[in-house]
């Protein structure tokens, strides 16, 4: 099955409640109001892709997974199952519905720009990780030498006490 004879066959109302299980609810809600702002659009086989007009320019890809789930992609900061996606997903069910043409060729740009965001998002959280555990361990140094300095100074207090009895 293609990914258009996937969603032709959702029960996608104007508020895309179906997608819901896709996204959370407030995502779909975004993204009926960002269906306009997909500007191209194009399929392949189990793959739909697009450009939707965001912040910027965002490459938005959907592609149905094995489990016959939609899984989608994007070059926004979100980067994955954002509004841009549930965006593409209605726009491409509207086009169908309109009988309009969606081109069956994508361009590369498309499909490798959404892919390079979430290797950049993984780096991210990776580098984030790193940089989580770092802190964490400059945390308990600094923990650890004020808890000796805390003891050295009940040490000086005690030997000073000790020497004026």
């Amino acid at each position: 099955m293609t990914i258009l004879e996937h969603i032709s066959q959702m029960k996608l109302g104007a508020d895309g409640e179906a997608l819901v299980g896709c996204t959370d609810a407030g995502t779909v809600e975004r993204g009926c109001g960002y269906v306009e702002r997909v500007k191209e659009i194009a399929s392949a086989y189990n793959l739909l892709a697009g450009v939707v007009d965001g912040t910027t320019r965002y490459y938005t890809n959907v592609r149905i997974e094995v489990n016959g789930f939609l899984d989608a992609i994007c070059s926004c900061p979100v980067g994955k199952r954002c509004k841009h996606s549930v965006a593409l997903i209605l726009k491409a069910r509207q086009m169908m519905l309109d009988r309009e043409q969606i081109q069956s060729t994508i361009p590369s740009e498309w499909t490798s720009r959404p892919e390079e965001r979430i290797r950049e998002i993984e780096r991210k959280i990776e580098e984030g990780w790193r940089q989580q555990k770092l802190e964490e361990e400059r945390r308990v140094a600094q923990q650890v030498h004020e808890e000796e300095c805390e003891r050295e100074r009940e040490d000086a207090f005690w030997r000073d006490f000790s020497a004026v009895r």
